[in-house]
């Protein structure tokens, strides 16, 4: 089973670097600032266990949505634990996934595969 607090965590860390940099994350650089106060949810990015979509600007939770901000990198075949822009934690299905609205920016999924 997976740790869902790991998602909760990128939701954490994602929220803070918004409200540090005034504007939503655009890299893993972004993040860096609160490694180590959400270092569960850091390193499952860091590692591309979970991916992110950059420059996303999180809703308050009281309002519905079913736009993705992350997600552990297996859901988009066995499906999973979908972290929503709202900041709530949604498990869907591969086709679920696959019709969910997605930001069109880049990914950490990305910047994980560029790297060494």
């Amino acid at each position: 089973m997976y740790n869902l607090g790991t998602l909760e965590e990128v939701a954490d860390l994602y929220r803070a670097a918004t409200s540090l940099g005034k504007r939503p994350p655009g890299s893993m650089n972004d993040l860096s600032r609160n490694r180590d106060t959400f270092l569960l949810g850091y390193r499952a990015l860091e590692k591309g266990e979970i991916v992110v979509y950059w420059g996303v600007t999180m809703i308050p939770g009281d309002k519905p949505t079913e736009e993705v901000l992350a997600y552990k990198s297996d859901v988009p075949a066995v499906g999973g634990p979908v972290l929503l822009a709202n900041g709530t934690i949604q498990t869907m299905t591969p086709a679920q996934f696959q019709a969910a609205p997605k930001p069109a920016g880049p990914t950490s999924a990305k910047a994980v595969a560029k790297s060494p």
